[in-house]
């Protein structure tokens, strides 16, 4: 969503151009649709790919996901149809670190801020930041939440000593301002 209207010219694919950002913790995973848990999530689950439809049938959204006395052994084995004790331990243990990282890792918990240079196309910015700046006139101001997958997706992003900044599976927001563009 545009904050402030820009007046410049809005940058091609191999411009180099120059932001303001503030990324923040977005909504936590239980906002998640059903597309949004099997796109995000499930889809980086190794060996669970069998479990899209099941998932997709049973409307497996980010508030069932995020229910442990619903989202349970029983539902995983009777409803989902996983036979399999280790896959449905799997799926539940999973779906329990989800929960956790989310009274770990807050919404609105700033994580970096900041300007940055990049060219646009070159992969060097997260695919969510790439694609907003590729729609926005020097000196606009703009925000836009992202799932996982246009951010850090399922490794998360963290220091180099190993701390987390950001979990996997994280909704993020930006606040970006582009400043300039070459």
């Amino acid at each position: 969503r545009i904050l402030k209207q820009g007046n410049g010219a809005i940058p091609d694919t191999g411009f180099t151009v120059k932001i303001d950002y503030v990324g923040t913790l977005g909504p936590s995973q239980q906002s998640w649709t059903v597309d949004d848990v099997v796109e995000c999530w499930l889809k980086n689950q190794q060996g669970l790919d069998t479990l899209i439809q099941p998932f997709r049938d049973n409307n497996v959204d980010g508030q069932l996901l995020f229910n442990a006395d619903e989202f349970s052994e029983h539902f995983v084995s009777d409803v989902l149809g996983v036979s399999n004790r280790i896959q449905c331990k799997k799926i539940i243990m999973a779906a329990k670190r989800l929960r956790t990282q989310q009274d770990d890792f807050p919404e609105g918990t700033e994580f970096d801020s900041g300007s940055f240079e990049f060219v646009l196309g070159k992969g060097k910015a997260i695919k969510a930041m790439e694609m907003l700046v590729t729609t926005m006139k020097v000196g606009e101001k703009a925000e836009v939440f992202c799932r996982a997958d246009f951010a850090y997706g399922a490794e998360g992003y963290r220091t180099k000593k190993g701390d987390v900044v950001v979990p996997p599976f994280a909704t993020l927001k930006f606040g970006i301002t582009l400043l300039s563009e070459d």
